[in-house]
Formats: structure tokens, sequence, C-alpha cells
């Protein structure tokens, strides 16, 4: 039985016994004892208890689970930025290769360019 269906009971049992009472006069002592709604209180609270943790507990996998995935993630970029630097090091030294041993040539096309 679900909370949703204990509370709902509960809200039942109460409005039939409002209705059965009707045409009396209801003291308060009686409707709401406090003995009537600790009662109540605690039923309610052993009904829920026992769900509450479970779903608690699903809930913490959960979130270890997801650390863990990000976890993997944050290392999984990290290795992915330094292969990416890694290959913006390798670029620039091949253009400066490129630069220092057509530089002839270089300087000339630019130069055409410009008409120099």
């Amino acid at each position: 039985m679900s909370v949703f269906d204990k509370i709902e009971q509960i809200n039942k049992e109460h409005n039939d016994f409002l209705r059965s009472r009707q045409n009396y006069e209801i003291p308060e002592d009686d409707v709401f004892s406090d003995e009537i709604i600790s009662e109540k209180i605690d039923d309610l609270k052993t009904t829920i208890a026992k769900p509450l943790k479970r779903h608690v507990k699903a809930i913490e996998k959960i979130a270890d689970s997801a650390k863990t995935q990000s976890d993997i993630a944050v290392k999984t970029s990290k290795k992915a930025d330094i292969k990416g630097w890694f290959a913006v090091i390798i670029s620039a030294i091949a253009l400066f290769i490129e630069f220092a041993v057509n530089y002839s040539e270089i300087i000339s096309f630019l130069k055409s360019l410009f008409n120099y």
C-alpha cells in the first residue's frame, strides 16, 4: 500500500465517521482526540518509513553512479585536452619548419602579391 493510498484511507475513515455522526452533536474531544491523532501519525510513520528508506538508498546509488560517470568524463576530457595541445604544438613546429625551409619562395610570393 502506497503512502497516498494510506492517506486516502485515513481521510475516508475520517469522513465516514463524520457522516455517521452528522445528525449528532460531535464533541471536538471525540473527533480530534490526541490519542486518535497520535495513533494515526504512528501508523503513517511506520507505513512510510520502509519505502522512504528504500527510495533514499536508491537515490544514493544513483548519485554515486552519476559521480563516477562525471569523474570518468573529466578524466577523458583531460586526456583529450592534452592530445589537442600536442596537436597544436606539432602543427606550429611544422609551420615553423615550412617557413624555414621555403623562406625564399615565401618571400618572393609575398613580393609578387604586393608588387615589390
